[in-house]
């Protein structure tokens, strides 16, 4: 359990470590931001610090590469304390007030990779017909609510039909029409239907 301490809060502080050296650099070519470098940096050191009684406790084997971070924090405080204070002039915030980098941030991306990653797997032309079951689940719903749309529909226009056909059979239409030919004159009896129609 000790060992697996020692793992965890030495990956911790040596990813301070990291982001302190990396904000100094930044703030010597910049100009600016020398206090938060300096808050980064010795928040790593004081993390290395507290893992002192841990050391103790586990196989020496640890101690000698422990030793060495813990001096690389300790002079990266230093110089990032002084030049903070005696060269940019910038206060030092507390580690509570250090800002948090965004995880990406400790993840360097190796481009020899990228062409790798951008190929396109073999198993998609094998797999490319394969359906998922929610996708099929979804291909039935959504059949289903067309089907249901449809069938709405055409009961909507079948009862509309049946209406007109009944409103016009009261006036004995459209069946009167069929009756003439086209060499007919209209009966007065239908063109009176008609009007009142």
């Amino acid at each position: 359990m000790n060992i697996l301490e020692y793992h965890a809060k030495y990956f911790e502080a040596s990813a301070w470590l990291v982001l302190g050296i990396n904000r100094f650099k930044v703030a010597k070519e910049t100009g600016g931001a020398m206090g938060v470098a300096a808050g980064t940096a010795n928040h790593a050191y004081q993390l290395f610090v507290n893992m002192g009684p841990i050391i103790s406790a586990i196989p020496s084997d640890y101690g000698e590469n422990y030793k060495k971070k813990l001096a690389n924090a300790e002079q990266m405080a230093k110089t990032s304390t002084d030049k903070a204070k005696n060269v940019f002039f910038d206060a030092i915030p507390v580690h509570a007030k250090v800002p948090m980098p965004d995880s990406k941030n400790f993840v360097k991306f190796d481009d020899s990779c990228k062409e790798e990653l951008n190929k396109t797997p073999v198993m998609n032309e094998t797999l490319r017909h394969v359906i998922p079951p929610e996708v099929r689940t979804m291909q039935s719903e959504i059949k289903q609510f067309i089907q249901n749309t449809i069938d709405q529909k055409y009961k909507e226009l079948e009862k509309q039909d049946t209406e007109e056909r009944a409103f016009l059979g009261q006036y004995q239409l459209p069946q009167s029409f069929y009756e003439l030919t086209s060499g007919s004159e209209i009966p007065e009896s239908y063109t009176k239907r008609i009007e009142d129609f």
